[in-house]
């Protein structure tokens, strides 16, 4: 543990950059709205300390069948939720012998930062006001 300290460390000194970390987050395609709000939120957190995370979603066959498109769906539904806050980096399907998985790699957008205080303004403007977000919005023009 010393020499990769003493390794970083010696690489931050140097003028190179601060390593970046690439966080995993698992999502099940039974997800319920809950747990899956939850997931997005701990992304939104990885992202916004500045790591790269990759999501991988998985169904067992019994799902697959039930629901041919449940990982598709989840693919999409995590995209437009991140979408303004990432750049999609690399996407695969990974083989599996019973479960069906799919990798999506996600990296930061630069402005991350200032998306998420804006919307924090919102929100505190939108509670202040006693009127719903998407009503600030229409009215502040985001």
């Amino acid at each position: 543990k010393k020499k990769e300290k003493s390794a970083k460390k010696a690489a931050l000194d140097s003028g190179g950059k601060k390593p970046t970390k690439t966080k995993e987050i698992k999502f099940g395609a039974a997800v319920e709205q809950g747990d899956f709000n939850r997931k997005i939120e701990q992304l939104i957190k990885h992202l916004t300390k500045g790591h790269s995370v990759k999501v991988t979603i998985m169904a067992k066959k019994r799902e697959m069948n039930l629901n041919p498109t449940c990982v598709k769906d989840l693919q999409i539904s995590v995209f437009d939720r991140l979408e303004k806050y990432v750049t999609k980096d690399s996407s695969r399907k990974l083989p599996g012998f019973a479960q069906f998985r799919y990798q999506v790699v996600f990296t930061p957008k630069a402005n991350i930062a200032e998306i998420i205080s804006k919307e924090e303004a919102l929100k505190r403007i939108a509670e202040e006001e006693g009127l719903s977000e998407e009503l600030m919005k229409t009215k502040i023009n985001l």
